[in-house]
């Protein structure tokens, strides 16, 4: 009964997010409506919690928003799933500790392998406009890794739970 309750927890928070991703975008004004909050949330899940748990989150989550999404069906399941799994292996194997510096090195990487994932399957059905969605990435680029690092931040200065490690 735990894990049928925890299963739709689970569930209810992937779509909790990506209503909030989805919400975010259309409320914001123009440069700040590029900050990606499930890779923010998925980034701290990452270091925070640490479990292998997250990249099937990240599948669920992304498959969610590619149900919302007007790209084709599978282009976000496959680059945000993968890219969080490359993150996740990244942050075990390499950057093991909770310092400020890996949460930015993380956040970095795995934008930009989010990101060319989703430029190499997109080139595959449509003609997209380079320079206009390098723009929009560089500001989507931007805007995360502040959100990430001031809520990466905010979790160290006010949980007990939660420590930074600043090399």
């Amino acid at each position: 009964m735990k894990k049928i309750l925890d299963s739709i927890l689970i569930l209810l928070f992937a779509l909790f997010l990506t209503m909030a991703h989805i919400g975010l975008f259309n409320i914001l004004p123009t440069p700040l409506n590029t900050l990606n909050i499930t890779f923010l949330v998925l980034i701290l899940l990452i270091v925070f919690n640490g479990s292998g748990k997250i990249v099937w989150f990240s599948f669920i989550l992304h498959f969610f928003m590619d149900i919302y999404s007007i790209s084709p069906f599978g282009v976000y399941i496959i680059s945000g799933t993968l890219s969080i799994l490359f993150l996740y292996w990244l942050h075990k194997g390499f950057f093991t500790n909770q310092s400020l510096l890996s949460v930015f090195a993380i956040t970095l990487t795995g934008l930009v392998i989010f990101r060319i994932l989703y430029i190499v399957l997109m080139s595959f059905v449509a003609d997209i406009l380079i320079y206009n969605l390098f723009i929009k990435f560089a500001w989507e680029l931007l805007f995360t890794m502040l959100g990430t690092i001031i809520s990466y931040f905010l979790i160290t200065t006010f949980s007990k739970k939660f420590t930074s490690s600043f090399l």
